[in-house]
């Protein structure tokens, strides 16, 4: 008796491909300052996303500056990178929201330090999209990174272009 045996390789297989990339000008506040923090006039920060998608899993590197600055003296500046996991959800055509957890650095430093402060930081991102074309999105972007120096919350106009 003689038998056939066949193999094959699925051809629909799944590979990590660039998705997006994003920019959000931001307005930012630390959830507790204390005396150690400088505080200045209107928080600004800048935020960029590259995110990779994998089937339905979505994993970006996303990196924030900011910065705020007094009338007379004094500055401050944060930084923040971080490595995130996130879904997309298609709630209409035009309407999406993302969700993104992750791990990373923060770093802070202002003229009322004598030093820098460098700490790991769990951050929490949401994306409410509007498509406005085929590759364009335009929205809200909020985040809140967790750190044991002081929590920081942001929020901005996102602006996306999908690949």
């Amino acid at each position: 008796m003689m038998g056939f045996y066949s193999y094959a390789q699925d051809r629909d297989k799944s590979k990590l491909k660039f998705k997006s990339w994003s920019v959000t000008p931001e307005l930012y506040e630390f959830s507790n300052r204390n005396s150690e923090m400088f505080s200045g006039i209107l928080p600004l920060s800048l935020s960029i996303d590259f995110t990779y998608a994998l089937s339905n899993k979505l994993f970006s590197f996303s990196a924030s500056y900011g910065g705020e600055t007094g009338v007379f003296s004094g500055s401050a500046n944060y930084k923040q990178m971080s490595l995130l996991y996130g879904r997309e959800f298609v709630l209409e055509d035009w309407f999406l929201v993302e969700t993104h957890l992750g791990g990373g650095m923060f770093f802070y430093g202002s003229s009322d330090l004598e030093g820098n402060i460098s700490e790991f930081a769990l951050p929490l991102v949401g994306k409410l999209r509007f498509k406005t074309g085929e590759r364009f999105s335009v929205g809200l972007r909020f985040t809140y990174i967790f750190n044991s120096f002081s929590n920081l919350y942001s929020g901005g106009l996102l602006l996306q272009w999908d690949y």
